[in-house]
């Protein structure tokens, strides 16, 4: 699930900013101007009937051409908010994001979403309760 939302993040951020895309720290030469995605911790929550909550944060990072400035990165952030608060993934599910913040550091953007999905089991649903049977008398 992760690397589908990887590649809903990258294709939302192309339709933004058309530049490369990295999801690999081990590619140490950045080509500015540049985005990363990081996903960053993962917690689970266990839900009913053997679901469970994956609660997925990740890191947007871009970074800038040597001629962009803070403002030109104040703008980027603008637009990708609201294309990264509905994603859609290669499968067509769309997933909304969450806690979406952004900040400048060190000269790059910073945008940070969350993106929480519940995941069903594979296997059978377990078997429901079919039948109850009541007695009830009235106390004279």
């Amino acid at each position: 699930m992760v690397n589908d939302i990887i590649q809903g993040i990258s294709a939302a951020a192309a339709t933004v900013k058309n530049v490369a895309f990295y999801d690999s720290e081990a590619e140490q030469e950045f080509n500015p101007p540049c985005f990363f995605v990081q996903p960053l911790e993962l917690d689970t929550v266990p839900q009913i009937m053997g679901q469970e909550m994956r609660m997925q944060p990740f890191d947007l990072q871009y970074f800038p051409a040597n001629d962009e400035g803070r403002n030109s990165l104040y703008d980027l952030a603008e637009q990708l908010v609201p294309i990264l608060r509905v994603l859609t993934l290669q499968s067509g599910q769309k997933i909304r994001g969450s806690n979406i913040k952004y900040a400048v550091q060190n000269g790059n953007l910073h945008l940070f979403v969350n993106y929480n999905v519940i995941l069903r089991p594979s296997e059978e649903t377990p078997q429901m309760m079919e039948n109850l049977t009541q007695d009830q008398e009235v106390k004279e």
